[in-house]
């Protein structure tokens, strides 16, 4: 009764689709980190891969609700170009990979902050958002500041912050998911 006379927040009504978020980043993660050798064309496909498959699902989410609709939708169509140009053209974007994802973990930390911020206070998990993005954040301006670090150290980095934000992700749906019941 008590669910009915309240509604829902976005986070409540999708947190399967952070769940599958987290869990697509955290099997990324451990990809990289199992297999640091790996050819650089496969590990930008993976990234692409991963960055379509967050953007789609941050689309599908601004596309269903009103709420937020420009923040995960603009957040959506930046993960979704990104993998495309790792798709189109893998020379160019092996080149500038570490720019690249650089610039990317720094938009999609930046509007998972605001996104945060713009929650009501009272959704549960909003401090996990916020985190996640601040995590982006830092990791973007590591990778931004320092472009000629080694691609193996990028793949390590890669790989860590994948898992980490897999992990908050996840616990984020969990908690989610546990506060609706």
């Amino acid at each position: 009764m008590e669910k009915i006379l309240r509604q829902e927040s976005v986070l409540e009504q999708h947190w399967w689709a952070l769940a599958l978020r987290g869990l697509a980043a955290l099997a990324f993660g451990i990809l990289i980190l199992c297999k640091p050798d790996v050819m650089l064309e496969i590990f930008v496909m993976l990234f692409g891969i991963f960055a379509v498959s967050d953007g789609v699902f941050a689309v599908a989410a601004g596309l269903k609700h009103k709420e937020k609709r420009g923040i995960n939708v603009l957040h959506g169509i930046l993960g979704i170009a990104v993998g495309l140009i790792a798709f189109c053209v893998p020379e160019f974007a092996a080149a500038i990979i570490v720019l690249l994802i650089g610039i990317w973990a720094l938009l999609t930390g930046i509007l998972q902050i605001i996104a945060a911020f713009g929650l009501p206070s009272g959704v549960s998990g909003k401090g996990l958002l916020g985190i996640n993005g601040l995590l982006s954040l830092v990791f973007g301006v590591i990778l931004v500041s320092r472009p000629g670090v080694g691609l193996l150290a990028v793949m390590w980095i890669v790989g860590i912050y994948a898992i980490v934000a897999g992990v908050m992700l996840f616990s984020l749906a969990a908690t989610v998911r546990s506060a609706q019941k």
